[in-house]
């Protein structure tokens, strides 16, 4: 839980000092912060299944989304809203179970 709080104010923080689109790729221990209309594709790519993408406020470029990942964004109500602009493919593959 610690954790989730952390990262959400480091995004709001960011957001509100750079005003631009972050994303914020948390793998077990570790957090990576990519910045720009770029920065969803960028943490996908470098994400691997089960992990969290947790995207600020801001316009994101769409990506072709191949892995069983969790992405969390700002919301949609009143301004601060995360839109993940154009076409998103997903293509991911879960395994069935018995």
């Amino acid at each position: 839980m610690k954790k989730i709080i952390l990262v959400l104010s480091v995004l709001m923080l960011c957001a509100a000092v750079n005003a631009q689109q972050i994303a914020t790729l948390v793998h077990n221990d570790d957090v990576r912060i990519f910045y720009g209309a770029s920065a969803l594709s960028d943490a996908h790519n470098a994400a691997v299944s089960g992990d969290v993408i947790n995207l600020s406020a801001g316009v994101f470029n769409s990506s072709l989304l191949t892995k069983n990942l969790t992405i969390r964004g700002a919301g949609w109500y009143g301004s601060e809203r995360t839109i993940i602009s154009g076409s998103t493919s997903l293509d991911i593959n879960i395994p069935q179970t018995d």
